[in-house]
């Protein structure tokens, strides 16, 4: 049943407009990006799908995910672009992460013109702080939207999708016996050693022998991660 609404989770971090001269170099993205590198390092113990923490799904995930067949939808966006038009209704969890210095009061009306309103992330946000990026609870918001969504869905979708969510159960650790190294799909994040295999990916690697290169106003020292970013482009599911 679960075929008539996107199963995919959509991340959606805001980054406001930038100027050009100032953007990374070869990408091209806002330096605010990099600025929110520390809530998108936690978007990878997230999952790609309401159906990949159940139980029974957890074998081939870490595997799918090393691979890129799981990866995460990130995609960031101007706060313009974002409300130029409602979320469609086919694409019911979507979480939106404020960047630092956004009031969620500002996306209020947009939020009310979606058929079903988004996971809001923000510092001052009733949904999420964050700090509240987790699995459990996302899991608890997603589970409220579901009973929130009742009348604007069919009985049977609902049902499979909040039995889908109320399933989830942290992936097991999996120890290494070596260190995972920077990367532009794997990061070494809290020595978790998980993967962050997403659409947007972002080089996040540790502080290497070579010098990072000062950008814009932003001096290097404080740069949070190198700025390699390059779309990995795999068909939409």
């Amino acid at each position: 049943m679960l075929e008539r609404i996107l199963t995919t989770i959509v991340y959606v971090p805001t980054v406001p407009d930038w100027r050009p001269e100032e953007a990374t170099p070869l990408a091209g993205f806002s330096l605010q990006l990099c600025e929110a590198s520390p809530y998108l390092g936690a978007l990878s113990c997230l999952p790609t799908t309401i159906l990949d923490f159940m139980p029974e799904h957890h074998a081939g995930f870490l595997s799918r995910r090393l691979c890129g067949t799981a990866p995460l939808e990130v995609h960031p966006q101007s706060p313009r672009a974002i409300r130029s038009q409602p979320i469609p209704d086919v694409a019911p969890f979507t979480v939106l992460i404020l960047s630092q210095g956004e009031s969620p009061d500002d996306y209020r009306d947009w939020i009310a013109s979606c058929p079903t309103p988004p996971v809001l992330v923000s510092k001052d946000s009733q949904d999420l702080g964050y700090g509240d990026l987790t699995l459990e609870r996302l899991q608890r918001r997603f589970l409220k939207l579901c009973d929130d969504a009742v009348g604007r869905f069919a009985p049977d979708v609902l049902e499979e999708a909040r039995a889908a969510i109320a399933a989830w159960r942290p992936l097991p650790v999996t120890p290494l016996d070596y260190d995972v190294a920077g990367h532009g799909s794997i990061r070494s994040q809290g020595g978790s050693k998980r993967p962050l295999s997403c659409r947007f990916r972002t080089n996040m690697g540790e502080a290497s022998s070579v010098p990072r290169k000062a950008i814009g106003t932003m001096p290097a020292s404080s740069m949070p991660f190198s700025v390699s970013v390059t779309s990995f482009l795999t068909p939409l599911r």
